[in-house]
């Protein structure tokens, strides 16, 4: 048993160590900002506080200056030599690119990037956030092909769906730098990923659910399984919990289509997740679980909106543990959502460590390593109502 708890690394000091190893890694240029305050809000999503923070502190270290109105430059050579780490090797393969779809800090991988980077950083490498959107200059793609570019030992990617741009990690490995799926499982069996146990984490909510007396249960997504392979465990997840408690499989209760702005329509839209509830529970549906916190979260605002009262009448749970699971309402500030936690500081340390170890490596046989989850119980699920069917009007 640890008797002291490991300090995370401050957001402010993730930044700090980012413009380090890009500095290091001579990815910038003397003649054009490294950053703006804007920039690094964008990049990391974290507060104008934070992010002044790490650039002042850069500027007292004689590393950056400023430029009023046009952003943070690096310090010419003859300055900059002694603020940076020392390292008894080039900094050459020093830094690693973590490539996300959304920020870290608006979601459950916070703890993942920081273990990362301490264990990183404790053998003497870096690492950098890049956030992956949907503008044509920003996608995952597009990222990748810059990095390639780039003096980047290895590079951490998290796809937003399940293709995985097979064909630029590949050139990652055939100039000797490593590579890391993370989330869903490689499609490259050269390529290894690191990932949440999805599918037991799922078995493990419907047999919570049953064990408290529920059978007819629901399962909502705005993903289709094809689209995201792990979206498609928690299905299968789901489907094979009730197999096993021979508990019939009503297909009708299976919902992959519901986007998000269906999950903010009103009522008087047939195709609402306020309308789906409504028929759900209408047809005696006593539990759900949706695909992700968030979702639950939007389901159990939907409850409250058109009567539905939780636990009571309808059960729900989500999937994550993210800040979503404990985010307060205005109409009801105590619920917590029944979710399944992720060990995010031990995917975080798992990839990182087979970043460090790739780089150069042969290309071999490679590993996906499945990182155990445990159930977290909330007040959003209790015991089955005796009268399921009761109609909601």
């Amino acid at each position: 048993m640890e008797t002291t708890a490991k300090k995370k690394t401050p957001f402010y000091q993730i930044i700090i160590d980012d413009i380090l190893a890009q500095i290091a890694a001579g990815s910038f240029s003397y003649d054009q900002p490294i950053c703006t305050e804007n920039s690094l809000i964008e990049q990391y999503g974290f507060s104008r506080i934070t992010v002044r923070r790490a650039m002042t502190e850069l500027e007292n270290r004689g590393i950056l200056y400023r430029k009023r109105g046009v952003g943070s430059f690096v310090c010419h050579p003859e300055e900059l030599a002694p603020a940076l780490p020392e390292t008894s090797s080039s900094p050459a393969g020093k830094l690693f690119a973590f490539v996300f779809p959304f920020h870290v800090s608006k979601t459950g991988l916070t703890d993942a990037f920081q273990a990362a980077s301490d264990y990183l950083l404790s053998k003497g490498c870096y690492s950098s956030i890049y956030i992956a959107d949907e503008r044509e200059d920003k996608t995952g793609r597009s990222i990748l092909e810059k990095l390639l570019s780039m003096n980047v030992a290895g590079v951490a990617y998290y796809p937003r769906t399940s293709h995985v741009h097979l064909e630029l990690l590949n050139q990652f490995l055939f100039s000797g730098r490593s590579v890391v799926v993370m989330d869903v499982p490689s499609t490259s069996p050269c390529i290894p990923s690191v990932l949440s146990d999805n599918l037991s984490g799922s078995r493990m909510l419907t047999e919570h659910l049953i064990a408290l007396g529920h059978t007819n249960i629901a399962y909502l997504s705005g993903i289709s399984p094809s689209d995201r392979l792990t979206i498609g465990e928690r299905l299968s997840g789901y489907m094979l919990a009730l197999s096993a408690h021979k508990i019939p499989i009503h297909k009708e209760w299976i919902r992959t289509d519901i986007k998000y702005e269906k999950r903010l329509a009103p009522l008087s839209d047939p195709n609402s997740l306020r309308s789906i509830l409504k028929e759900l529970v209408n047809e005696g549906v006593t539990a759900v679980l949706a695909e992700h916190d968030s979702f639950a979260h939007d389901i159990l605002l939907c409850c409250l909106d058109v009567g539905i009262s939780v636990p009571q009448t309808l059960n729900v749970c989500g999937f994550d543990n993210s800040e979503w699971a404990s985010a307060l309402s205005n109409n009801n500030p105590s619920f917590s959502i029944t979710t399944i936690a992720q060990d995010q500081a031990a995917i975080g340390k798992d990839v990182a460590k087979l970043l460090y170890n790739g780089v150069g490596a042969p290309i071999t046989q490679a590993q996906t390593v499945t990182v155990p989850v445990r159930l977290i119980e909330g007040n959003t699920t209790g015991p089955a109502p005796i009268h399921p069917n009761s109609s909601i009007v």
